[in-house]
């Protein structure tokens, strides 16, 4: 049996316990005794704490050994954080409230945290994810900080009146990525996103901050790995959960540091998601509400990687994620994907999908499609600029049952941007033919065409034509044919005898065609036809015409 098991992908650096600390805690500013804080706490059984009233002070930590802040998975500081008088703030950028992280008492950057303007109504411990090798989100700097050896972190206040006990408050200093989940195995108890809550803040000594909870509500902060270890290394791992609502936060990250990791390295990995909502609070060029300008995209990604095990995603929603990467063991169904950047296909199927509010930037694509023929039953809307799906690769695909609105160009033909284009549903850039079967009632696509690109759509729409005299009785014993004038010679695409008065058949070939339509009276076997031809044209949506022979021309060839 395989037991859920869920480990830290973590450097924790301090406790925030001085007598057990390997650092020194002192104070930032001002004088006055250290004492462990028992009595406001976050994480274990102390935390560090100050009373702060109308000058600029706090607490500060020096370890005794540098940490490299600019190694993979310990970029970002976890900072545990409270003012619990935070009405009392002054504004943010006084300065208020705020941490320094560098290689020494004088050589740090500086982040603005929070202010009586800022922070938030609930109050309490806040987690911030910090990486303070973003210039954008340095408020101050102060000497020539060392990313590479950092060893100082100090909390500072300031308030606009005399605090009446301790008020400022730092708890465990965590530098990390996130959080790990293995196990499960259908015998065992199978993984929820509720191991990762009860592994992070259901253990006081733990606590990290990756995972906080407002009931029913996940709030993530970094990375949630399934199936994954943090050597790492894929793990058999079953995961099964439903209805579940998870929301990565914001805050100081850089791009890529909110993830929804799924790794299907095992064959016996097995990742179920019903009707589960996955949002982002996250930000394209990243202001972290604070008004910082910088270029990260702090939107969650969901990653999928190996092809041995399976992932499935049923239902549910996800919404502002940068963006969703597949492999050909994942299926995404019925899903709602809200304003997500981008899709990497990579083989992995989407069916019965609806997607909205994707990419907003002319010539942008949401999908970078590598088997259009495992995108299915999808509805797409535009953003108001870009392309719902690209694809780089030669090739015959299935286009079925998709469908689209707002999207530029004509549906089925082949156009450049020049032509009108240049945000087409379908964009081909594979340098060379791709060639789009449109059947089970979808819409064809508008399309564009890269540099030495060609598209072919074709498309199954159906043709009912009916026969009446002109009297207005439908008429039996009728031949009728369809003669595509486009080719040379004429193609005849029906051929066939009404017996009621009706002819209705599903015609494959591209569209819009321009056809003659030929109706002739006969047994169906004899030559004694008297044609009547009609010039009209297939369109995307199919064609229904009705045909009326006059009773002499009728009576004159039988």
């Amino acid at each position: 049996m395989a037991v859920v098991a869920v480990t830290a992908d973590n450097n924790r650096i301090a406790v925030a316990t001085a007598a057990t600390d390997t650092g020194t805690w002192g104070n930032d500013g001002g004088g006055g005794g250290v004492a462990d804080e028992p009595d406001i706490v976050y994480q274990g059984t102390t935390a560090q704490s100050r009373k702060v009233s109308t000058s600029r002070i706090g607490r500060d930590y020096t370890h005794g050994s540098g940490t490299d802040m600019t190694a993979t998975n310990r970029r970002h500081y976890i900072a545990k954080i409270n003012a619990t008088n935070s009405a009392g703030l002054v504004a943010r950028t006084t300065p208020a409230m705020g941490t320094k992280i560098g290689s020494g008492s004088g050589a740090y950057y500086e982040h603005y945290l929070f202010g009586n303007d800022n922070y938030p109504p609930l109050g309490g411990f806040q987690v911030v994810a910090i990486s303070p090798n973003v210039a954008g989100y340095r408020d101050a700097t102060t000497g020539s900080p060392t990313l590479t050896s950092v060893l100082y972190w100090s909390l500072l206040g300031d308030f606009s009146a005399t605090s009446k006990a301790e008020n400022l408050v730092i708890d465990a200093i965590d530098i990390g990525a996130g959080l790990h989940l293995v196990g499960g195995d259908g015998a065992s108890t199978d993984g929820v996103f509720q191991d990762f809550v009860d592994a992070d803040r259901g253990i006081s000594t733990n606590r990290w901050g990756y995972v906080t909870t407002r009931d029913p509500v996940l709030y993530v902060t970094g990375r949630l790995a399934i199936g994954r270890n943090t050597t790492p290394t894929a793990v058999a791992t079953v995961f099964q959960d439903s209805n579940a609502t998870v929301v990565w936060e914001n805050g100081l990250a850089e791009t890529g540091f909110h993830r929804l990791l799924v790794d299907l390295g095992s064959a016996t990995t097995d990742v179920d998601l019903n009707n589960c909502s996955l949002q982002s609070t996250g930000e394209d060029n990243n202001t972290a509400g604070r008004g910082y300008t910088t270029t990260e995209d702090t939107r969650t990604i969901l990653e999928v990687v190996g092809t041995a095990g399976a992932f499935d995603m049923t239902g549910g929603t996800i919404d502002n994620f940068a963006e969703i990467i597949l492999t050909t063991a994942a299926t995404l169904t019925g899903l709602s994907i809200l304003s997500t950047q981008l899709i990497t296909q990579a083989g992995g199927t989407l069916d019965g999908c609806v997607l909205s509010g994707g990419p907003q930037a002319t010539g942008e694509h949401q999908i970078l499609a590598t088997n259009p023929s495992n995108i299915k039953n999808c509805d797409f809307t535009s953003g108001g600029a870009g392309h719902a799906v690209r694809c780089d690769t030669i090739g015959t695909y299935n286009w079925t049952g998709n469908s689209d609105s707002g999207y530029t160009g004509t549906r089925g033909t082949n156009s450049t941007p020049s032509s009108g284009s240049t945000d087409a549903m379908f964009y081909n850039n594979s340098g060379g033919l791709i060639t789009l079967n449109v059947g089970g009632g979808g819409l064809q696509p508008s399309v564009r065409n890269g540099a030495g690109a060609t598209t072919t759509v074709v498309a199954s729409v159906t043709l009912t034509v009916t026969v009446k005299d002109n009297a207005g009785n439908l008429l039996s014993n009728i031949r009728v044919i369809i003669v595509d004038r486009a080719t040379d010679p004429p193609t005849e695409h029906m051929n066939e005898l009404t017996v009621a008065g009706v002819a209705t058949e599903t015609y494959s070939g591209a569209t819009p065609l321009i056809i003659d339509v030929e109706v002739r009276k006969g047994d169906g076997g004899g030559t004694n036809y008297f044609p009547k031809k009609i010039p009209e044209e297939i369109g995307a949506s199919g064609l229904t015409i009705t045909v009326t022979l006059d009773e002499d021309t009728i009576n004159a060839t039988t």
